[in-house]
């Protein structure tokens, strides 16, 4: 299963031995970009014996994840997966569960939800096996996460980029996604791929487009994001990943009066990202920085 995938040998191996003898939940967790969504998924194609195409329409794959028109996963949710779960299995399979619950954010479910789930993965059922995500194990509750087994997302290495992608792009343009994407797979995949379906390359882009814009532009743009906390976390995110990417080639270039700016620029949008975390409000946080970043 793991040779599909494009990992880190550490994550590569603890999915190949869990793959192997697997516990009732596991807790996938990695950065934004980190590919553990596409990991998870195919996860569960592995233990079901179920080929990832047809996992969508599988009567015993359940997709819990947070509705686009909301901001947690709710109790109800959970639920309703418990409710399923009275419901036994009929197909035999030759997969090593015969269902799967996956989880996609698990830090987005309520605090309610989380201790409904805590109830039924204390006492799992031998033919099911619950495989949750998340961005980082503090994002749930210790309670949940003590009852999983852990694994971590860890960056692909260029080395492990190129050999992966092989022939199919140019080396550039894979040097160009590593730096982009800081070794994170998935969004490393999306850059390379010629779709815009992840949420990740579409905040790359945006922030490039945002470099280029005066400082009025960049603030009217800021506005448009003031209202969307999670849209403006993401495209900070987005933002810090081309300024490293700008700054491994300001450091090949020896340019030391644009490796000063991109530093200095770099530490003000981590700054940001911490002031958004302590619940300062967006609109500042974003207004100071299209003003004030010195690029």
């Amino acid at each position: 299963m793991a040779e599909s995938l494009l990992l880190n040998p550490k994550t590569k191996q603890r999915l190949e031995e869990f793959s192997r003898q697997p516990a009732p939940a596991i807790l996938i967790t990695g950065t934004a970009g980190s590919g553990k969504t596409t990991i998870a998924r195919q996860l569960a194609s592995n233990l079901l014996d179920v080929d990832i195409a047809k996992l969508a329409d599988y009567p015993y794959f359940i997709h819990l994840q947070k509705p686009d028109d909301k901001q947690e996963i709710s109790i109800d949710a959970v639920r309703s997966v418990i409710r399923e779960m009275g419901l036994k299995p009929v197909i035999q399979g030759a997969g090593q569960a015969k269902r799967a619950v996956m989880i996609e954010d698990a830090g987005s479910l309520s605090e309610e939800a989380q201790n409904a789930l805590l109830k039924i993965i204390e006492e799992p059922d031998i033919d099911t096996v619950f495989i949750l995500t998340a961005e980082a194990e503090s994002s749930i509750l210790p309670t949940v996460a003590s009852r999983t087994q852990r694994l971590g997302v860890g960056p692909v290495s260029p080395d492990d980029a190129a050999r992966y992608f092989g022939q199919s792009h140019q080396p550039g343009a894979i040097e160009s996604a590593w730096q982009l994407s800081q070794g994170s797979a998935g969004l490393m995949s999306a850059l390379l791929a010629d779709s815009d379906e992840h949420p990740l390359k579409q905040a790359v882009e945006e922030a490039k487009s945002f470099l280029q814009k005066d400082r009025y532009q960049r603030a009217l743009y800021i506005d448009s994001l003031s209202s969307d906390k999670p849209g403006l976390n993401e495209f900070l995110n987005a933002l810090s990943r081309v300024l490293a990417a700008l700054h491994a080639s300001a450091v090949k270039s020896g340019s030391r009066k644009q490796l000063k700016a991109i530093s200095a620029a770099r530490r003000q949008v981590n700054e940001a990202a911490e002031s958004l975390s302590r619940n300062t409000s967006p609109r500042l946080i974003g207004l100071h920085l299209a003003l004030n970043l010195p690029i």
